[in-house]
């Protein structure tokens, strides 16, 4: 069993919360475009440079917030704002998600029938990434390369994305029929979509055809900006395009984590998650649905909590009060969940709880520091998140039963399983006292781990490329690796990186497996004690990734 792998010690399934306050002495494995302000990956398209301006969002430094820096800016781009125009509608459909301040409406979303409890279950478990197609409105688009991109990114790139996490609405109906009616959206989908497929084709496609996605990049880039530029000049209380800004917003940092360009992705999302903090503070009665807020926040908060290990602060303004509740002790606890899609959900919103609380611990350095008043408060707070976890757990459970999955072992059910699992490491050993030691387990609870995560990374094809926005199973495999001094569990640690090239938000497969492989030759070489690498946060280009704040 795991010794120390509970509490407060482990953010499951992200890292130990003592990896992240050590401050960092580990040398950097030699990387050969190793970047300002973090890693660029391996297998990227290097894109023109320009002396392009800056892409910001309200809050953000404009000499740093760009979605490339200026060395790689975009060509012919203008000095760039994030604004949005408004726009006719699209429908009679009352539903809207924008709306103007005379009250119309601009976006429309056109309604579809919800899929019934055993559908949702068979199509997340049909596939290893459940792909979600637009109904109807990308079918006949004729042949250019913009609209292949377009095309990709929605048989393609949401089946990596949304990895069956996150408002499913939002990406069945909101996002695809702003793509269809809002040139601003449509363009930014382009160019994600564009740049899915540099990062999942790069290393077999012909030069030519790397030249060719890299220019329809740079323009479907451009005109987003272009679009944007405008919007921004309403006040956030009285803007009726805040849902497209944010949508937009959320689009790049996807775009740069795709790229690899850690720095820009996290400040676009710092800039929109203050913009999201505005509203709640400023406007009671903000010009969008509240519904609408609710599910943009959970983008940005899902991203938040992964990403935190990076970062000197937690990366978002606080959002909590976009959070969903829990069910409690109700009657709705006690039921099954109605789908896959809904078990992910509840998972999610447990680890953004997590998120959410403020361990003072994470300040002082030790738990035995703080105050005792506040160890209480803390203590409260990490039973709250026990109790929505175990809760969770029963649910799940009888889900699987409900659904007739019990026996079922595609991806998402396996993958669910392993969440469960890492939970239970956290749950199961959460005594005090361990709560400043380092986690630690033992070689067959980590082979347990890495069974799980060697059958599920087995279930994509050795020659795709993955991205996903949830961090599952490359932060297991670092639990593993930081968790056991024993060299031979380490060193499978590494292969399974190694067995699968995924990038997973900023978690990058290949680089992770260098800087472990080169943490374990220290420890061989008794240059330093087995035991957790330093991961960070720091802004020493010591530390595996590096993140430096902004200078104000």
């Amino acid at each position: 069993m795991a010794s120390n792998a509970a509490g407060k010690g482990v953010h499951k399934p992200k890292l130990t919360r003592a990896a992240r306050r050590k401050k960092c002495d580990e040398e950097k494995p030699t990387c050969r475009r190793c970047r300002d302000g973090g890693w660029k990956c391996d297998g990227y398209a290097h894109l023109p440079g320009s002396t392009a301006g800056s892409a910001v969002l309200p809050g953000t430094s404009s000499s740093r917030s760009s979605s490339v820096d200026s060395s790689r800016s975009r060509a012919g781009t203008p000095a760039r704002s994030i604004v949005v125009r408004q726009v006719t509608p699209s429908s009679n459909n009352p539903k809207s998600i924008v709306k103007r301040s005379d009250g119309s409406n601009t976006a429309s979303i056109s309604p579809s029938p919800s899929p019934t409890p055993a559908a949702a279950a068979a199509s997340a478990a049909s596939s290893p990434r459940a792909i979600l197609r637009p109904t109807r409105i990308f079918a006949n688009e004729g042949e250019t390369l913009e609209l292949r991109f377009l095309g990709h990114f929605f048989n393609c790139t949401l089946g990596d994305i949304v990895h069956t996490n996150g408002p499913q609405d939002f990406w069945r109906r909101t996002l695809p029929s702003l793509a269809q009616s809002e040139p601003l959206i449509r363009h930014a989908v382009t160019a994600l979509g564009t740049t899915h497929w540099l990062f999942m084709g790069h290393e077999v496609a012909t030069p030519n055809q790397i030249a060719s996605s890299e220019a329809v990049l740079n323009h479907q880039y451009n005109q987003a900006i272009t679009r944007l530029v405008p919007l921004m000049s309403h006040p956030p209380d009285s803007n009726p395009n805040i849902p497209l800004i944010l949508i937009c917003c959320l689009l790049f940092v996807y775009l740069e984590a795709l790229r690899g360009a850690r720095n820009e992705a996290f400040q676009h999302l710092a800039s929109g998650s203050r913009l999201l903090a505005s509203l709640s503070e400023v406007s009671p009665t903000p010009p969008v649905s509240e519904e609408t807020l609710r599910e943009i926040a959970a983008l940005f908060r899902g991203i938040g909590s992964d990403v935190t290990p990076f970062t000197y602060d937690k990366m978002l303004s606080n959002l909590a009060s976009f959070a969903n509740p829990a069910a409690g002790d109700s009657e709705a606890a006690q039921k099954p969940f109605a789908s896959l899609e809904e078990v992910w959900d509840e998972l999610a919103e447990i680890e953004m709880q997590m998120y959410d609380t403020e361990w003072e611990s994470d300040e002082s350095g030790k738990w035995a520091d703080v105050p005792l008043e506040q160890r209480e408060v803390e203590r409260a707070s990490w039973e709250t998140v026990k109790k929505r976890f175990l809760v969770w757990e029963a649910r799940f459970e009888r889900t699987l039963e409900a659904l007739g999955l019990e026996s079922d072992e595609s991806y998402e059910v396996l993958n669910l399983r392993l969440q469960r699992h890492m939970w239970r490491l956290m749950v199961d050993d959460d005594e005090e006292e361990s709560w400043d030691a380092d986690p630690t387990m033992e070689p067959d609870e980590c082979a347990k781990v890495m069974d799980q995560v060697e059958r599920l990374l087995s279930m994509t094809p050795s020659t795709m490329r993955v991205f996903t926005l949830h961090a599952d199973l490359i932060p297991a495999l670092i639990v593993v690796y930081g968790s056991c001094a024993d060299t031979t569990v380490r060193r499978r640690a590494i292969t399974l990186l190694r067995l699968r090239r995924r990038r997973e938000i900023v978690w990058d497969s290949e680089e992770i497996a260098q800087f472990l492989e080169a943490d374990l030759e220290r420890c061989l070489a008794g240059a330093k004690k087995a035991g957790w690498p330093e991961i960070g946060p720091c802004a020493d280009r010591k530390a595996l990734l590096f993140y430096r704040p902004l200078e104000t």
